[in-house]
């Protein structure tokens, strides 16, 4: 896989990792870090319901239109390489633009944004033909969305206290993006983040709740949660986890968060006469 990251992504390639198993935090990062795996890894979701697997790994390929174009275990290469050949310019949504803005869309498809947002400007401004400025006109609005998205989702991360992710797509805006239009804050922001206390904290609490989450779900694999009696000594020691959590990292988004699964396990305690 992180042969494959590396040599098809510039060509238009996403690898990334769904976990869904329940080894604790730490030994995830261990082999990380011990097969120097470069691509993203999912760790909090549920995926059984979208991409379920009889046997692990699985491997999904979704296609250039969006769907799902093979499920199994080999022979994803070939079927990888196939798809990765309709697309000429990765990201761009298109194929084929006129020989004038060939420049720019190369640039973006090397994520040289900046530099093809420049070129795309000449040609929609100087004296061409209607279909290069058209051409031109669209790859200048493909970056403009793209660093709208990105905006408000390091907005929307940051109002949600999710710090990890807004630095995310800072570190993405002040990097491939730097010189695009609004943009120009970027590294500031990502700046100021690394010394906000109140942010770094949010970070802090929110691994402390995966890692708790983590050790939790391995633990109960060895338990016979369709004990009653199993089940309830498991649900107590959640809600400890939990509580300790609230306290431990009080007024942060991750308390919150635990404070809801503590109530949660309460609930069911008492539902179930516990």
């Amino acid at each position: 896989m992180n042969e494959l990251h590396k040599e098809y992504g510039p060509k238009g390639l996403h690898v990334f990792t769904l976990y869904c198993q329940a080894h604790p935090l730490a030994q995830i990062e261990e082999l990380v870090a011990k097969h120097k795996i470069e691509y993203p890894i999912a760790l909090d979701g549920t995926w059984a319901d979208n991409y379920p697997a009889q046997s692990l790994p699985q491997v999904w390929v979704i296609g250039v239109d969006g769907k799902i174009i093979f499920k199994g275990a080999k022979g994803y290469d070939e079927v990888i390489e196939k798809e990765l050949a309709k697309v000429k310019y990765p990201g761009l949504g298109r194929d084929k633009v006129a020989s004038e803005v060939e420049p720019a869309a190369k640039a973006f498809a090397k994520k040289q944004f900046a530099e093809a947002v420049k070129l795309a400007t000449a040609v929609a401004e100087g004296d061409f033909n209607e279909t290069a400025q058209a051409d031109a006109q669209y790859i200048l609005e493909r970056v403009e969305t793209r660093v709208r998205a990105l905006l408000r989702h390091a907005e929307m991360a940051e109002v949600q206290k999710d710090y990890a992710t807004c630095e995310a797509v800072l570190k993405l805006l002040a990097g491939a993006y730097k010189g695009c239009e609004d943009t120009e804050d970027a590294a500031e922001r990502l700046k100021k983040l690394a010394q906000d206390k109140d942010a770094q904290k949010e970070i802090a609490a929110r691994r402390a709740l995966l890692i708790g989450m983590r050790d939790l779900d391995w633990g109960a694999g060895d338990l016979d949660l369709n004990d009653p009696k199993v089940m309830a000594e498991f649900r107590k020691k959640c809600i400890a986890f939990f509580d300790k959590l609230v306290k431990d990292h009080a007024g942060t988004a991750a308390a919150e968060t635990a404070k809801g699964y503590a109530d949660y396990h309460r609930e069911q305690l008492k539902a179930e006469g516990k």
